[in-house]
């Protein structure tokens, strides 16, 4: 969705926005009410710390968030809210990327049942994306539709 964002003009923009922020506000939802938990079951020091660390990027994600909707809402400029999407998408990179390196090999050598993780978290992506789906404003007399996270 990013490079969408940073290909597309600007009144595309807003929308492309709004959908990166409810995707990652439903993906970290997931992660912290199903994924870090069942992580954490029997999971090392190290693991623990890395999860902890986790969850903090993913406040500081949030916040961003908060910000990047403040700007929706607002007549701030198209530059000021390029800039806050490419701020956001550089700490997700960095924080999927340590996701994959280091705390995703540790939870596969800890003792979690992974299928039935695996369906959990598809499960709660559905609840929540259903739940956030909001309808998007029309472009040009086409009529409204659901957003796509």
């Amino acid at each position: 969705m990013v490079e969408s964002f940073e290909r597309t003009t600007q009144p595309q923009r807003k929308h492309i926005a709004t959908a990166i922020c409810q995707a990652l506000t439903v993906h970290t939802s997931i992660e912290e009410g199903v994924f870090y938990p069942a992580a954490r079951q029997g999971a090392d020091d190290e693991l623990v710390a890395l999860l902890d660390r986790a969850q903090a990027e993913h406040q500081s994600i949030r916040n961003l968030i908060v910000q990047i909707e403040s700007l929706l809402e607002s007549s701030a400029t198209d530059e000021m809210l390029k800039m806050m999407v490419s701020k956001l998408a550089k700490r997700v990179e960095a924080h999927v990327l340590e996701e994959e390196d280091e705390i995703f090999p540790l939870v596969k050598d800890a003792d979690v049942d992974e299928e039935a993780l695996g369906d959990q978290l598809a499960q709660r992506k559905v609840e929540l994306s259903r739940a956030s789906s909001p309808v998007t404003t029309p472009i040009a007399g086409q009529p409204p539709k659901a957003a796509v996270t």
